[in-house]
């Protein structure tokens, strides 16, 4: 199986997700399967409460979803605060990671309902600490506009600029999020700003400067909050 933390170039965390894990639970006529975890499931990182619907391995990655009551916000945030509480570090609002693992948090409504949420679980080995070196990565943003970025990682320290931005009115806000319009990873600002330097974890910042093409930079309005335009990073 490809590298989970490795997104397809077309669709955001979120589908590729739970996608490829409801691909592993429905056989071919689309009945259910039995789950159970795979051999190998790191001992370091305990199972989220849920209904095992699946489970993945690989090259020593796996996937796992789940089927939990409530909404998807309530879910996101009652996994993201699972692990925090057994000893996780969060790099960001999905990613949280421990001395020797990572764990890449989505979710979706089932059947877009508020009742059932499904969550896929993406465990990987913790990416190396984030070298000294200076990496600087750029993306054509494109959508009810367009745009250029550049950003910039020193370290810990992402430092970015916005230049050319037309057809966009008001922006509200920058990030980076990871493949095109998923979570957000990383907040250029608290607000709007052509550019700026904000600090994220150094592993944070190791997996993006890694495998850029994986997250994307977005310019966000009232109108679009998940972005008016956006494009996927590159080496600079």
């Amino acid at each position: 199986m490809a590298r989970l933390a490795s997104l397809p170039r077309r669709r955001g965390a979120i589908a590729f997700l739970i996608g490829l894990a409801l691909a592993v639970t429905l056989g071919p006529a689309g009945a259910a399967t039995a789950a159970t975890l795979p051999p190998g499931f790191p001992a370091d990182v305990p199972l989220a409460p849920g209904q095992l619907q699946s489970a993945t391995a690989g090259a020593g990655h796996w996937t796992v979803l789940l089927l939990v009551d409530g909404p998807a916000d309530q879910a996101h945030a009652a996994t993201v605060a699972f692990y925090r509480a057994h000893g996780f570090v969060a790099d960001s609002d999905s990613i949280v990671h421990d001395a020797t693992h990572q764990v890449t948090i989505a979710v979706e409504a089932r059947d877009h309902s508020a009742r059932r949420t499904f969550v896929a679980i993406a465990v990987g080995p913790r990416p190396a600490a984030a070298a000294s070196g200076r990496v600087a990565l750029a993306a054509r943003l494109t959508g009810h506009g367009r745009a250029r970025a550049t950003v910039t990682f020193s370290g810990a320290r992402a430092c970015w600029t916005i230049r050319g931005l037309h057809g966009v009115g008001r922006p509200s806000a920058a990030t980076i999020r990871q493949g095109l319009g998923g979570p957000v990873i990383v907040r250029l600002g608290r607000r709007y700003l052509g550019s700026g330097c904000t600090t994220v974890t150094a592993a944070l910042a190791q997996a993006i400067a890694a495998q850029p093409a994986d997250f994307s930079v977005s310019v966000a309005t009232h109108a679009h909050p998940g972005g008016a335009v956006r494009g996927r990073l590159r080496r600079a």
